[in-house]
C-alpha cells in the first residue's frame, strides 16, 4: 500500500500522470479508503481466525491456528471484506443517530415536533436495521459457525436479545474488549 501511495502521489504531482485537481482528490479519497477497507478485512481475519481457534477447542475439535486461518481466508473471505466495509461505516452511523432517538416530551409546535419525530423514528430505525446486520459481534459466529455476514449477525442479535445483553453491547465494547 505505501508503494502504491507514494508511487501514485508521485506521478499525480510531480510526474506525468496530468489530472486535475477535483481527481487528485477523489485518487486521495479513494486511496484512503482501500487502506480502511485494507486494515478492517486484516483485522477481521485476525478476528475470525482466533474465534475459529477457540470454538474449536471449546468444542473439543482437533484443530489448529493454521486450519482456521485457512478458513477464514479461503471460505469465509466473501464475508469478512463484505462485512469490513459496511461495520465500521454502520456503527459510525449508529453513534451519531443515538442522539438523535426521539424523546416523546412535550412540544409548543405540536405539527412541526411531530412531523420532526417521525422522520427521526424512520432514520433510527433504518439504522437499527442495518446495525442488525452489520455488527462487529457478527464476525465471532462466523469464525464459529461458518456463517455469512447477515445470518451471523441475525444470529449474534437474537443469542444477545435472549440473555438481555442488548443493552450491554450497543455501547460499543468491541474496541474495548
Amino acid at each position: 500500500y505505501s508503494f502504491t501511495f507514494v508511487g501514485l502521489h508521485d506521478a499525480m504531482y510531480n510526474g506525468n500522470l496530468m489530472i486535475s485537481d477535483n481527481m487528485k482528490v477523489a485518487v486521495d479519497f479513494l486511496l484512503f479508503v482501500s487502506y480502511y477497507w485494507t486494515y478492517q478485512v486484516l483485522r477481521h481475519i485476525v478476528m475470525v481466525a482466533v474465534a475459529g481457534t477457540i470454538g474449536s477447542w471449546w468444542f473439543k475439535k482437533e484443530s489448529a491456528l493454521k486450519e482456521t486461518f485457512l478458513r477464514a481466508i479461503v471460505f469465509n473471505l466473501g464475508s469478512i471484506c463484505y462485512g469490513s466495509l459496511y461495520v465500521g461505516v454502520v456503527q459510525f452511523l449508529r453513534q451519531i443517530t443515538e442522539g438523535m432517538r426521539p424523546h416523546h416530551e412535550e412540544s409548543s409546535l405540536m405539527c412541526l415536533y411531530e412531523f420532526s419525530l417521525f422522520f427521526q423514528e424512520k432514520l433510527v430505525a433504518f439504522v437499527d436495521s442495518l446495525a442488525d446486520s452489520f455488527t462487529p459481534w457478527a464476525f465471532t459466529y462466523i469464525g464459529l459457525y461458518h456463517y455469512n455476514l447477515k445470518d451471523s449477525g441475525h444470529k449474534v442479535n437474537e443469542l444477545f436479545d435472549r440473555r438481555g445483553w442488548s443493552r450491554i453491547v450497543t455501547d460499543d465494547l468491541i474496541p474495548s474488549v
